[in-house]
């Protein structure tokens, strides 16, 4: 799992208006189109260049406001929406391919694409929540490449805090555990076997049961 921080482009504009969207498209359509941008020969720029200019055209002759023209401005600037989110769409997937953030960084810059970076959701190995009727649901971790064939087992330990016992044997990163005492709290560790060699023990997860 990535512990680097995800550069998430925003799709939205502000201000949320026709005149709005139509300077960010120009914008955009400017930085993208600059001799040596690396999102130059992405395949949704052509129409957000098309669709962009046909905004143009359309709030230049609204601006009298007159109903048919504004009419057909909106429907103008519904469609470079359109066309404007399909574009950082693949832009998004170009920084997702990134070799690490400040290359992701790089290219949303390069479209002239506002963006915020998100830190890494790192989940622990082995989770576990209590679901009710003394039940608890635990939850591994799949082996990397996930198309590994696996197994996993699943340990309680005992009230003597030294003894662990099989409660589950899965298919499956999860496993749910039945037949627990509610208001208590239940430890819980678990181990997956790849190609039939057994992995090792994850650490100690504590479940409150309900």
């Amino acid at each position: 799992m990535s512990t680097s921080p995800r550069v998430k482009i925003k799709d939205t504009v502000k201000p949320d208006t026709a005149a709005g969207w139509l300077k960010q498209g120009k914008g955009v359509v400017a930085a993208s189109t600059a001799v040596g941008s690396p999102v130059a020969s992405v395949t949704e720029l052509g129409q957000l260049v098309t669709d962009t200019a046909a905004l143009d055209a359309a709030q230049g002759k609204a601006k009298n406001k007159g109903r048919a023209e504004t009419t057909a401005r909106d429907a103008a600037w519904r469609t470079q929406q359109t066309s404007y989110r399909a574009f950082v769409s693949a832009v998004q997937k170009l920084c997702d391919a990134a070799i690490d953030a400040e290359h992701a960084k790089a290219i949303a810059a390069s479209a002239g694409l506002p963006y915020k970076l998100k830190p890494p959701r790192v989940l622990p190995d082995l989770r576990g929540k209590g679901v009710g009727n003394g039940a608890v649901r635990l939850y591994g971790r799949r082996p990397t490449p996930k198309h590994l064939a696996a197994f996993y087992d699943w340990q309680q330990l005992g009230a003597d805090g030294k003894t662990w016992a099989t409660v589950a044997t899965t298919n499956k990163a999860r496993a749910l555990i039945e037949g627990l005492t509610a208001l208590t709290s239940a430890s819980f560790r678990y181990r997956k076997t790849v190609n039939d060699v057994p992995g090792e023990w994850s650490q100690t997860v504590a479940v409150v049961v309900r």
